[in-house]
């Protein structure tokens, strides 16, 4: 049996002699130099002879190349067919063809053949190692905005794994990342870092094959002999001595099992085990080699990023590079950078949606960029003689992404497209699944989304919140578009499953709102709010009386934690219309909300006792708490309207409805509120007790559940009552830090309320005072805590009957009388138009201003600043009384907190 590396069967000593002289004759004369030099170069795979470049197979070559790398030794026939057909089984009649090809290149002696043992070179080589370039990476000009933590995280994961893929969607910048990282990266191997570019090469059977000989191709490597399933050895092999970083750019489309990329990265990261490779895709690569990095887009700027902040962004600094490069003189005026920072917000920071509208800013200018930015997939569009196709108009990126979906996941997207927010998965499953894809199938279809980077996940801001998905904006214009043109039986399920999630929604989160602290309750349910108006709205569109009831339940609800007042207060007024025809619990739901706000001609008691009647006709198991509600809110109607002994009739059914182990925020939405308005009405020390005792048990279960909204609800209740037992001062110590936490937890009505009752109970302290003796500080709060407090009341100015007395008192001490006629008459309208009672807690304050007015102002004079105040409604009233208000309650020099209008008081 002959070894490995043997000839069939043992030459005799003769020829044994004859194989030592001719090997040492060799080994003499290469060493006298008479055997002819060549020169190899392994990157190029070219061989030189005499200055002139011998043309070889690439057999042929890898057979030199191997012979070369040990010229001292006389291998094997196995070993080198080892080294030229890396596995795979060849005769020995392949290998003497190979050398026959090689003598008949370089000469009979190329190639020395030493009988029982196996070959040798016969020739002088030179391996030129130094031939190998560095890089062909582009060396673009310009520096990468805001991707230096990026750059150092990528950094780390190539100091630790081979396999790293950037994943992102289409022109959030993967592949300047990846360039950039690469040049940084070339110092740090042998061989340097090479960029190949995967876009042309297409998806298949044959897509390994193809990729090996592009990845050949941009390494400056021969690719001649490079075919089938072959193509994959032969780069492994040839690589198999390399130091090097290899990019594979864009190589989405060959990362599902039909591109077989995944294959030819694991034989590669085999054969040769210097190779680093950096892929940038739109999904992984799916192996368990792989470390996936996320890029996610620019940082944009705050919706209250302050000029300077703003302008720091980098996706503001990218736009009016950007916009620079197209014209040289452009300049992005301060006034207008607001206005930018949300054109680039809107973009979602993707780098490319800013270069394309950068490109558009000189010309349009910042504002009519921003009014077209719905156009934007027409309307943006890059070089298309310079960009690459797939990025030559913003959508053709989309285009390419989308044709890498199955028809399930383009059917998703499309329906996906009618969220207006980040979506809850479950949600999204809901909205996509239909008949012919079953919400298993739809689920599926999501995450295929979300791997492709058309979906990106948002990890919850707290512990246990849920995690939410998002679509770019610009793919959801996209996506909308496609929906749109299946109008008809897609579309419209897809809105009427929207409604119907966002119902379901609406009910999950009243059910919890009475359980969960206010911190939990919103990292949970705040973030669907844009979708729950829109689920309102597409509701009411269609008719939808019992999905319209659930959500508009729950808007009005959390209004004033979300800061959301003003919307929700219009959609419960436009919910009334779907009452009369609804069915019994939706039209109590509806009527519940709704019937808050009287309809023109109907007074707030009979408003409040449709609510009452409409919460009877409901099942008792469906309908305590609403009932409950209403009746609390009929008590309270009749107690405003001075119908004492039917707020006590509605009290008392209030009570006996009510159930002891109900949520305190849920109690205090009850009966406290008849009771508490009840102590303040009425000089009845029972009542007063009842409520005060009540008040206190709330604020201590409500701090139990977190409940800080609804505590600092009944804290400004007590803080008034503090007014009522004569200690004003304890009552505006109270109110302003009340008014701080509220600010502080997002409750900006409530923080209005609070400085509101403040500046009352300022104004009357400093009217408190024996004549001459007043104190000036006291206006002065009043004034500051007036001003904010109207502020605040923006969106709900029916509220700012509590303030307008005591600014009217304050109007006149400051020598504008005038303007306090003008601020009394305009309250006494407000109160009108919402049927609301005067405050008997500013009843003293009311009766001093007339009293000033009746000193200080003709009745012509007066006449003319009430008919003034009369014609104004609540938006134009508190406008009128903020610019009064403004200059005289600006800081002054010292910065003490006093006005300089107020100080001399």
């Amino acid at each position: 049996m002959n070894r490995p590396g043997q000839g069939h069967g043992t030459p005799p000593p003769a020829a044994r002699d004859a194989t030592a002289e001719l090997v040492q004759a060799a080994e003499a004369a290469e060493a006298g130099g008479r055997w002819p030099t060549i020169e190899i170069d392994p990157v190029a795979r070219s061989v030189r002879q005499h200055g002139h470049i011998i043309t070889l197979t690439a057999r042929a070559h890898d057979l030199l190349a191997a012979l070369a790398g040990r010229p001292e030794r006389v291998f094997g026939a196995a070993e080198l067919i080892a080294a030229v057909w890396p596995g795979r089984r060849m005769e020995g009649n392949n290998l003497r063809m190979q050398v026959q090809v090689l003598r008949r290149a370089l000469g009979p002696q190329a190639v020395v053949n030493v009988p029982g043992r196996g070959y040798k070179l016969g020739l002088t080589a030179k391996v030129c190692q130094a031939v190998r370039r560095a890089s062909n990476l582009p060396h673009w000009a310009g520096t990468l905005l805001g991707r230096e933590s990026d750059l150092s995280a990528l950094q780390a994961l190539l100091g630790q794994h081979r396999l790293v893929t950037v994943v992102g969607p289409g022109g959030i910048g993967k592949t300047r990342l990846a360039q950039q990282q690469a040049l940084q990266q070339a110092a740090r191997h042998r061989d340097g870092a090479w960029w190949v570019d995967l876009a042309t090469v297409a998806a298949g059977p044959a897509a390994a094959e193809a990729v090996a000989r592009t990845v050949a191709q941009s390494l400056n490597l021969q690719t001649a002999s490079m075919h089938g399933a072959a193509a994959a050895a032969f780069l492994g092999h040839a690589l198999a001595e390399w130091q090097v970083l290899v990019l594979l750019d864009n190589a989405e489309h060959l990362a599902g099992t039909a591109g077989q990329l995944a294959g030819l990265v694991r034989s590669l990261l085999e054969a040769a085990p210097g190779l680093h490779l950096l892929v940038t895709s739109q999904q992984a690569l799916k192996l368990p080699e792989e470390w996936i990095y996320r890029l996610a887009a620019l940082t944009v700027p705050a919706p209250d990023a302050t000029l300077v902040d703003a302008r720091a962004s980098p996706a503001l600094q990218l736009l009016e590079r950007r916009a620079r490069a197209a014209h040289q003189q452009y300049m992005l005026p301060d006034d207008d950078v607001a206005i930018a920072a949300d054109v680039v917000r809107r973009l979602d920071g993707v780098a490319l949606a800013i270069e394309m509208a950068a490109a558009r800013l000189p010309v349009l200018g910042v504002r009519a960029l921003h009014l077209h930015l719905r156009q934007r997939l027409a309307l943006f569009g890059g070089d298309e003689d310079v960009a690459p196709v797939r990025h030559a108009t913003l959508r053709a990126t989309l285009d390419w992404s989308h044709q890498l979906l199955s028809p399930a996941e383009q059917a998703a997207l499309r329906r996906l497209s009618v969220f207006a927010a980040p979506f809850r998965p479950d949600m999204a499953a809901q909205v996509v699944a239909t008949d012919g894809l079953g919400e298993a199938a739809a689920l599926h279809a999501i995450l295929g989304l979300a791997d492709k980077s058309l979906l990106q996940l948002e990890l919850g801001s707290v512990t246990g919140a849920p995690s939410r998905l998002r679509i770019l904006e610009s793919t959801r214009l996209y996506a909308e578009e496609a929906l749109h043109r299946r109008a008809g039986t897609e579309r419209d399920g897809a809105h009427r499953r929207h409604v119907q999630a966002m119902a379901n929604l609406a009910q999950r989160a009243k059910d919890d709102f009475y359980q969960a602290s206010d911190a939990a309750w919103c990292a949970h349910w705040v973030p669907d709010h844009e979708d729950l108006m829109l689920g309102f709205d597409r509701a009411r569109a269609h008719g939808n009386a019992d999905a319209a009831a659930q959500i508009i339940e729950l808007l009005v609800l959390g209004a004033n934690i979300t800061g959301r007042v003003e919307p929700a207060m219009m959609r419960a007024a436009a919910s009334r219309e779907l009452a009369r025809d609804a069915a019994p619990l939706a039209r109590a739901r509806l009527l519940g909300w709704g019937g808050n706000l009287p309809s023109p001609g109907q007074s707030r008691v009979a408003a409040a006792a449709a609510r009452v009647q409409a919460w009877r006709e409901v099942p008792v198991e469906l309908g305590r708490e609403g009932l409950c509600t209403a009746l609390a809110m009929l008590a309270l109607a009749r107690e405003e309207a001075a119908d004492h002994a039917g707020a006590d009739v509605a009290l008392a059914e209030c009570r006996q409805v009510e159930a002891p182990h109900w949520s305190a925020r849920l109690r205090r939405r009850c009966s406290w509120i008849a009771l508490s308005r009840m102590a303040l009405e009425r000089d009845d020390p029972a009542v007063r007790e009842q409520a005060d005792a009540l008040s206190r048990r709330l604020v201590g279960e409500l701090s139990d559940l977190g409940a800080w909204r609804e505590r600092s609800l009944v804290q400004v209740h007590l803080a008034r009552v503090m007014r009522l037992q004569g200690q004003p001062a304890g009552a505006v110590e109270l109110l302003l830090e009340l008014s701080r936490g509220q600010t502080a937890l997002g409750c900006h009505i409530d923080a209005g309320i609070s400085l509101g009752i403040a500046c009352a109970a300022c104004v009357e302290l400093a009217q408190a005072a024996s004549p001459g003796d007043e104190r000036p500080e006291r206006w002065a709060q009043a004034g500051r805590a007036g001003l904010e407090a109207l502020a605040r009341l923006a969106p709900l100015p029916a509220l700012m009957r509590h303030l307008l007395e005591p600014l009217a008192l304050l109007a006149c001490r400051l020598g504008d009388p005038a303007q306090g006629a003008l601020l009394l008459a305009g309250a006494q309208r407000l109160r009108a138009d919402h049927q609301h009672a005067d405050d008997p807690m500013n009843a003293r304050t009311l009766q001093q201003a007339r009293a000033e007015l009746d000193a200080r102002l003709s009745r012509a004079e007066r006449a003319l600043a009430e008919a003034h105040g009369r014609s104004l409604d609540g938006a134009a009233l508190r406008v009128q009384a903020m610019a009064w208000l403004q200059p005289r309650v600006a800081p002054d020099a010292r910065g003490d907190g006093n006005t300089r209008a107020l100080s001399k008081y």
